[in-house]
């Protein structure tokens, strides 16, 4: 994530959305899930502050997966995570 940022010269805390499946401690995805703006598709963080999963219950993680980059919309040169489609209207 530093390398790609680095290269893109943004932040990678506040302009790089990471996704993955385990994001709980000792899961293989921890790492990239413990900072920034990050989402899991399965397990999460305890931190309350990063790695979230707003997949619907009893949902896989390709669902999930799908819902988020389904729900990301163009803004000028950067994209957002639009509610609403995490959410319903």
């Amino acid at each position: 994530v530093a390398h790609v940022a680095s290269q893109c010269q943004i932040d990678p805390n506040t302009e790089t959305l990471r996704l993955g499946d385990a994001g709980h401690e000792g899961g293989n995805d921890y790492e990239l899930l413990r900072e920034g703006l990050s989402l899991s598709c399965e397990r999460v963080s305890v931190d309350l502050a990063t790695c979230w999963n707003f997949g619907a219950s009893g949902s896989n993680q390709v669902d999930v997966t799908s819902t988020y980059l389904r729900g990301l919309s163009r803004h000028g040169s950067a994209f957002r995570l639009l509610p609403a489609a995490l959410f319903g209207p």
